[in-house]
């Protein structure tokens, strides 16, 4: 660790809290449930809000429910739930458009060729060949749409209705049966199985090897009798597997079967890279790699020469904000590679319609159990129908409030429907017991369902799991992705920079004023003098949809990402903006996001102030009942509430440091906090806490504290020098950030 001209280096002032314990992996418990059958009706709810995205068609099933009473673990099978509800009326159709304008905003495109799903599952399975043209070996050209969305509005889903669909009625009207394949380039990324072109393989061989091996699988259930795919061969040429390819799909033809790909998540590979999107070098090495595989695979099912004469359907599905960066053809950068194709766009869904539309097919299933004679016993409601009634209008009035319960946990989600969707199925509610439970999660208080979905309902909190963002972690050397791609730099430090840059783009934004990424770079580093490597890892930070999701870029494909547009995500607004919070606080500053990101084992402190912030407390007691609820809350308050005020002084303190780097302090006067009201809405809130609900339990230094106790200690606080003078030190010695010890 290199010292400066005072002798003292980054970790002489700072330390990390250490990760003791399994904390921050272990999910918080639930209490258990008195007998089997109340168990299985939990875990029924669980399975309700699966994301049903496997259809795999049961004939026993033929679109009934079938309660299984003797099995251990359900109450009824959660294949047969998928089954009903993707060829039931039940789920809620996002609106389907059709449009070739790849940069049409919402207004134009809603105002284009609106479609159903009956006619766009119609449209993307309709058989590209002639049944003439089979006989002499000749399929003819592929048939390729395009369904692009926003993240989470229900893509996947509509794809899972289409392969529903198909399994119940796969012959076509030429008597053809359709047999559908789903490959998720999410997935095979995650694997590292195959040479998909996300790491330093290539869509090669053992991509359609892969895909070959798929094709086995799914005609062999469908056909009596396995026709055998080729064995594709390391020696073979990239012809000789597409010769191959085309080959089995005729002999597949020939006993009437025709293949329809769907390429779902194309975009996944995006996920990783979008971090470091801002690094012109790692740019242009992304787009070659792109060029390689992603629009190489999209290219031949299109070109005649490779795989696009093979009658085949293939619907290729993606987000519609990266799908810009894989349009340019290979063949002819001037042409997209939809251009003799159909493009559609998924539109936005109310989610609390996708609520409703789960607890229609939980109705149906409590019917399925009456019908069954099935009696529960234990404490709660008499009938799984008056249960169902109390939860299904909680949950639905939680959902329609934006500033409230799920109507926030909605606008934080990064995911979309997806996130909502398995947050409840996480809850796993059990309607028969622990009505404490549902009253406390569904209750009055959002803070609850807020805590439980930024740390995924984990135990404690840490940005590592990648669900939530922490705005006050700033820093280019604590997360491994960074030194891997070597984008790390020596800088000062920030607790800041995160939450400059959202302020710098709401304050666009409020007064209609477009701002690109290059813009924003330009500014903290022309302007406030931050490192021009630091500034990019953090934009590309807030830009990451599996981190963080703050910002959004939006533009034509021909323009770079640091042109492009940047846009506040609802989750990015929500952490900064006090105008669309209930308080008039933005999140990031209220005691349910403090208690938690002071957990955040990456997150460097003053030394001298780590064990009052990293405490160690967690969320267990939140399934807790009565007495055991009642101790563990109280311990945890006792503990975080004065954590969570040491660690806003320290952040208040550090705005002057912040000042001081940047060179002039007039340059951020625009985005300071009003630590003021900051304070006084949090001391307010926490003598609220204590008067109300915590009187004689909340402790502090080995004794109860009362109101007057809370107000003292922010008033020690606030006015204890420690704090700016430690920050002082910190920018005379002029240290930097550098690798971790």
């Amino acid at each position: 660790m290199s010292s400066t001209s005072s002798g003292l280096g980054y970790y002489d002032f700072f330390a990390r809290g250490k990760q003791a314990s399994s904390d921050w992996d272990n999910p918080i418990g639930r209490p258990r449930a008195e007998d089997m059958r109340s168990g299985k009706l939990g875990q029924l709810h669980r399975d309700v809000f699966d994301h049903h995205h496997l259809p795999e068609s049961i004939p026993h099933y033929v679109g009934k429910l079938i309660v299984q009473e003797r099995d251990h673990s359900r109450i009824i099978a959660l294949d047969n739930l998928t089954d009903y509800y993707l060829n039931s009326d039940l789920p809620v159709d996002a609106p389907i458009y059709e449009s070739a304008d790849l940069n049409a905003d919402d207004e134009i495109r809603a105002g284009e060729n609106k479609i159903t799903s009956d006619e766009f599952f119609s449209i993307v399975t309709d058989i590209p060949f002639s049944a003439e043209g089979v006989q002499y070996g000749k399929l003819g050209g592929n048939r390729v749409t395009y369904l692009f969305g926003s993240v989470g509005t229900g893509k996947t889903f509509l794809c899972a209705r289409l392969i529903a669909k198909l399994q119940r009625s796969p012959q076509d009207a030429d008597g053809f049966t359709v047999v559908p394949i789903r490959v998720c380039f999410e997935s095979l990324s995650r694997s590292k199985i195959f040479d998909i072109g996300v790491d330093e393989g290539e869509v090669g061989k053992g991509f359609y090897a892969h895909l070959l091996a798929e094709i086995d699988k799914h005609t062999a259930r469908i056909h009596k009798g396995a026709i055998a795919s080729p064995e594709i061969s390391k020696q073979w040429t990239e012809q000789q597997v597409y010769a191959a390819i085309q080959k089995h799909l005729v002999r597949l033809a020939e006993q009437h079967l025709r293949v329809f790909l769907i390429f779902d998540n194309i975009d996944g590979f995006h996920y990783r890279y979008s971090r470091i999107i801002f690094f012109d070098e790692k740019y242009q090495a992304f787009l070659k790699k792109l060029n390689r595989n992603i629009v190489k695979l999209c290219n031949s099912v299109t070109d005649e020469a490779l795989l696009g004469n093979a009658g085949l359907c293939c619907l290729v599905v993606a987000r519609e904000n990266v799908a810009r960066d894989f349009i340019p053809s290979l063949a002819d950068p001037d042409r997209q590679i939809f251009e003799d194709h159909r493009t559609f766009w998924l539109g936005e869904v109310d989610p609390k319609k996708i609520i409703e539309s789960r607890y229609k097919l939980l109705d149906v299933a409590a019917k399925a159990i009456v019908r069954h004679g099935l009696t529960i016993s234990g404490t709660g409601p008499r009938t799984f129908e008056d249960a169902l009634v109390i939860i299904r209008e909680k949950i639905l009035s939680s959902a329609s409030d934006v500033t409230e319960g799920l109507g926030v946990i909605w606008g934080m989600c990064h995911h979309g429907h997806r996130s909502l969707v398995d947050f409840l199925s996480k809850l796993k509610i059990n309607y028969y017991l622990h009505r404490e439970i549902h009253e406390r999660l569904l209750g009055d208080s959002p803070h609850y369902l807020e805590r439980l979905y930024i740390t995924n309902m984990k135990r404690r909190y840490a940005q590592s799991k990648n669900h939530f963002p922490n705005l006050f972690l700033c820093d280019s050397w604590i997360n491994p992705e960074n030194i891997s791609e070597g984008v790390q730099c020596d800088h000062y430090h920030s607790y800041w920079l995160k939450y400059l840059i959202l302020k710098f783009v709401l304050e666009k934004e409020v007064r209609n004023v477009p701002v690109t990424g290059q813009e924003v770079i330009n500014f903290f580093v022309n302007t406030l003098a931050y490192e021009d490597r630091f500034v990019r890892i953090c934009l590309g930070s807030l830009c990451m949809v599996t981190e963080s999701r703050c910002l959004e870029m939006d533009g034509p494909r021909d323009v770079a990402p640091t042109d492009r547009r940047l846009m506040l995500t609802s989750r990015g607004r929500i952490l900064i903006d006090g105008a669309q919070r209930r308080n008039r606080n933005p999140y990031c500053f209220e005691l349910s996001y403090l208690q938690l990101v002071t957990d955040d084992f990456w997150l460097a402190l003053p030394k001298w102030a780590l064990d009052e912030i990293f405490v160690e407390a967690n969320l267990s007691y939140t399934f807790e009942l009565g007495k055991r609820y009642q101790a563990g809350v109280s311990e945890y308050l006792s503990k975080k509430i004065f954590a969570a005020i040491t660690f806003l002084r320290v952040l208040e303190a550090s705005w002057d440091y912040e000042e001081k780097r940047c060179g002039d302090d007039s340059l951020l006067k625009p985005f300071k906090p009003d630590f003021s009201t900051i304070f006084d809405q949090l001391e307010n809130l926490i003598v609220a806490l204590i008067t109300k609900g915590f009187s004689g339990t909340i402790r502090h230094e080995g004794r109860s504290i009362a109101p007057e106790d809370v107000r003292s200690f922010f008033n020690k606080v606030r006015n204890d020098k420690t704090f700016s003078e430690f920050f002082e030190a910190v920018w005379k010695s002029r240290c930097k950030v550098l690798s971790p010890e």
